[in-house]
């Protein structure tokens, strides 16, 4: 029994399958069971996920991995299931391995306390935690994170076989005063702080916790033209991005927010610069 958790829709749905499928395979042989491995892969994300698009995606996926494995493909039965993974969303020791990529960073709700004494909005016109944010700020934004962390590791150590294992990655012309109000509810927790929560959580062991950088617009950018790539990344974002921005600002502004958005990525590519991201990932056993 495998969770996919925070899936989306697009291109990284499915990434991990093939490997997954691999993997379980390898083991299987390693351990000179003769059974052919029955896999279960349940795709999780919040409920205004597309997941008919999803869903539609699945057809090519089977064939294109099956052609990848010369047709070595056992049972292999994927399933949606829609819901908040900081709650719980399996039964009792039901999963054996869990993966969450790029979505333990967003948070359940922007924090509380995001204005002063008199009123005055901390976040000071940006969207998001900055190097110039108050240290009000960023402690509003870390008590948050460690709250949603504590829950969401509580939930998957109910689910989670003993044993299993748990791989997480995580890692950013308006209206003023809409601007002011919107902040995203993103929190980039440093390495300390992740296995601070892990040991207080106390229901994992951790196996290996590792940092790595990763380029955010395509992997063959440096081939392709600033457009191309600049679109591509704000395609990315979007994903992420456009159920908060739309319920932010409207459906009307959305589009146009993106367009502008990726013409600030093609200025930024143009001149140079890099669009790198920096990434942890933790590989977890359940007690």
């Amino acid at each position: 029994m495998v969770a996919e958790l925070g899936c989306a829709t697009g291109p990284n749905t499915l990434k991990l399958m093939p490997e997954l499928v691999k993997s379980t395979y390898q083991t299987f042989r390693a351990r000179n069971r003769k059974d052919i491995p029955q896999i279960q892969i349940f795709l999780n994300d919040l409920y205004f996920n597309d997941f008919s698009t999803v869903s539609r995606s699945l057809p090519k996926f089977m064939k294109d991995l099956e052609k990848e494995r010369d047709g070595d493909v056992g049972p292999l039965f994927i399933s949606m299931t829609p819901g908040s993974y900081r709650k719980r969303i399996f039964p009792d020791n039901f999963l054996h391995f869990v993966h969450c990529a790029n979505s333990a960073h967003w948070l359940s709700k922007v924090p509380n306390a995001l204005s002063n004494e008199s009123g005055e909005s901390l976040t000071k016109g940006c969207l998001y935690l900055t190097d110039s944010s108050s240290p009000e700020l960023v402690r509003a934004y870390h008590e948050q994170f460690a709250k949603d962390f504590i829950s969401f590791l509580e939930c998957r150590a109910q689910e989670i076989v003993r044993g299993g294992r748990m791989v997480v990655n995580m890692m950013g012309l308006v209206d003023e005063k809409k601007v002011s109000e919107f902040n995203i509810p993103f929190y980039p927790a440093t390495m300390v702080e992740v296995n601070r929560l892990v040991s207080n959580e106390g229901s994992f062991s951790l196996h290996k916790h590792e940092t790595f950088t990763l380029d955010w617009d395509m992997p063959e950018g440096d081939k392709m033209d600033v457009l191309k790539r600049a679109r591509f990344v704000a395609q990315t974002d979007r994903v992420a991005s456009e159920y908060m921005i739309s319920t932010q600002f409207g459906e009307v502004f959305t589009d146009e927010f993106y367009r502008r958005f990726a013409d600030r990525i093609r200025r930024h590519l143009a001149a140079g610069y890099q669009l790198q991201t920096f990434h942890q990932v933790i590989s977890l056993i359940k007690k």
